[in-house]
């Protein structure tokens, strides 16, 4: 996983000790990382303490909550389709 390698170093330079990969504000560099912020929430992975703590902003931001809560209740499916 590699992004995490970066997460220290990119946070420590442009965050300015905000929640985000660049600051204070969500941008969509943070919306990238997200689904690996997902991968590392459902694997044993070890990482460092400033990887966790962005993994757990990025999980806890509203708009990411929002689309899982809805992701969660969904009830339809797709069909599977022969493509041979």
């Amino acid at each position: 996983m590699r992004p995490v390698l970066y997460v220290g170093t990119l946070r420590a330079r442009f965050g300015g000790g905000g929640p985000s990969l660049f600051g204070a504000t969500a941008a969509i560099s943070d919306a990238s990382i997200t689904p690996v912020a997902t991968r590392l929430r459902t694997r044993v992975a070890k990482t460092g303490a400033d990887a966790q703590s962005y993994a757990a902003a990025l999980l806890a931001n509203t708009a990411f909550r929002a689309w899982e809560a809805e992701v969660v209740a969904e009830t339809g499916t797709i069909q599977p389709t022969d493509a041979a």
